[in-house]
């Protein structure tokens, strides 16, 4: 903070803004001994007078108030607000004209903010808070791209992101296959999503594979003969060869990136078997046998 007062402070005797009716620098003094909240009130006041919208200072300490309050208590229903706010007066900050002497300490807040919000994303996956976790992930995206910041690689934390958010929603949904199919919807998205990013995604590849392995063996485990005619058992079947043949492709890409990963021989070997291709199946099978015998 002290750094941001220095800078204030010189603006203002530079360009004559000191006189004691100015409300930023009545801002800046608030902010200066800690309150927060009245520099708050009379900040976002200056922003709505057409005199002071103009001024970059408005902006610039508008930001920092609000990262400050937000940094204050970040658990707080109000934290989500505080950034918000923060990040778009720092966007009218360098949309405005001669601003170029605040962007440094800006562009740092603004990733920082960043920052906080992928934390808070991947919390909420944690959590198992799907829609909070999504929006939250838009928000460190929106701000990261704001910040300039050419240090991150934006596709590996997106890839990132939603691959922990789609293992995190098979696994909700292996808990009961039967009431979380809306899981298993989600948890597809996010594959498909990092697949339209990087199609040779191979962890995606792989999960997608056995997405649609899992989906057809529990047709196959919750099928009771005893209480379906033999029509329905037909359709059930044929369904279930289906998502085999769908999870097919995407598992033998995995494997020929990854020919000595057991648990993608295990899932090829069970393929062929459920689509009745022993021989292929057994291939697989015979494969695995030799990694495990090496162990």
């Amino acid at each position: 903070m002290r750094k941001v007062i220095i800078l204030m402070l010189s603006l203002f005797w530079a360009s004559g803004l000191q006189a004691q009716d100015n409300p930023l620098k009545k801002a800046l003094e608030l902010y200066q001994s800690g309150k927060l909240d009245e520099a708050r009130s009379l900040i976002v006041k200056s922003s709505t007078d057409e005199q002071w919208r103009q001024d970059p200072n408005t902006w610039y300490l508008m930001g920092f108030i609000m990262k400050d309050l937000y940094k204050r208590t970040p658990k707080a229903d109000s934290a989500l607000f505080f950034r918000l706010t923060s990040l778009e007066a720092f966007k009218h900050l360098i949309e405005a004209e001669n601003a170029a002497k605040y962007l440094p300490d800006a562009l740092k807040s603004i990733k920082y903010l960043s920052s906080t919000f992928y934390n808070d994303a991947i919390d909420k996956v944690e959590k198992k808070d799907f829609d909070q976790a999504k929006a939250y992930f838009e928000h460190f995206k929106n701000a990261l791209i704001l910040s300039r910041d050419t240090s991150t690689d934006l596709k590996e934390q997106e890839t990132g992101f939603l691959l922990a958010l789609g293992t995190t929603y098979m696994e909700v949904y292996k808990n009961d296959s039967t009431k979380n199919k809306v899981n298993l919807d989600g948890a597809r998205t996010a594959y498909e999503s990092i697949l339209s990013i990087d199609p040779n995604h191979v962890k995606a590849n792989y999960n997608m594979g056995v997405l649609y392995y899992n989906e057809a063996v529990n047709l196959i485990t919750r099928l009771d003969y005893d209480e379906v005619d033999l029509i329905a058992i037909s359709q059930i079947e044929d369904k279930s060869i289906e998502l085999f043949k769908q999870s097919l492709p995407f598992m033998e890409f995995a494997y020929k990136q990854n020919p000595n990963d057991k648990n993608t021989l295990e899932g090829l070997a069970g393929i062929y078997f459920s689509l009745r291709d022993y021989d292929k199946s057994k291939e697989y099978k015979d494969k695995l046998a030799v990694l495990e015998n090496e162990e």
